[in-house]
């Protein structure tokens, strides 16, 4: 006669299984989402160094000033400063034939637009606005720091831009 037995796992053991999984699935948590949240961060820089390279390239293509300004719309720029902090959720670059540093849809012509996307920051410190000459350097009050950092942490990048119109990234806190 054979003995008839049973296959399978006791409530115990699938209890002792599903809490070793849940605490390390607890430890991975935090760090996949710092990774992600430095990831985001790292996606910010890029658009920005992107629009920063860009904005030279077209200055000194067609031979004129190329502006990068604050937006909040896409259609304007937002602010006059010079210097000072200010926050930028989104870039219009132009070719800024009046050399006004606004964007005027009569005269100058838009080359793109670009909006930050997430619970991220980009700090200029230079104002609300950041010019490139034909020669893809930057006018005199537009050499300064772009901080890129997500809120509430001081983890970050900086990317500083020199007189000559050169974009330097530095890494803050990592």
């Amino acid at each position: 006669m054979s003995a008839f037995r049973m296959q399978g796992y006791t409530l115990l053991e699938l209890m002792v299984t599903l809490l070793l999984l849940t605490i390390l699935l607890l430890q991975g948590v935090p760090a996949f989402s710092n990774m992600s949240q430095k990831m985001r961060q790292e996606s910010r820089v890029l658009d920005l160094l992107s629009l920063l390279s860009y904005a030279r390239m077209q200055a000194v293509t067609h031979r004129q000033s190329v502006t990068l300004c604050r937006t909040l719309d896409g259609l304007e720029c937002v602010g006059q400063e010079v210097n000072g902090a200010s926050e930028w959720l989104g870039v219009l670059v132009f070719i800024d034939k009046n050399q006004s540093r606004q964007y005027d849809p009569l005269i100058d012509q838009v080359l793109r637009v670009h909006f930050f996307l997430g619970n991220g920051q980009v700090l200029w410190n230079r104002g609300d606005n950041l010019t490139y000459q034909a020669d893809g350097t930057v006018t005199g009050y537009s050499n300064g720091t772009f901080r890129v950092r997500s809120i509430n942490e001081d983890k970050g990048y900086n990317l500083v831009i020199s007189l000559a119109g050169r974009v330097r990234r530095e890494s803050v806190g990592y």
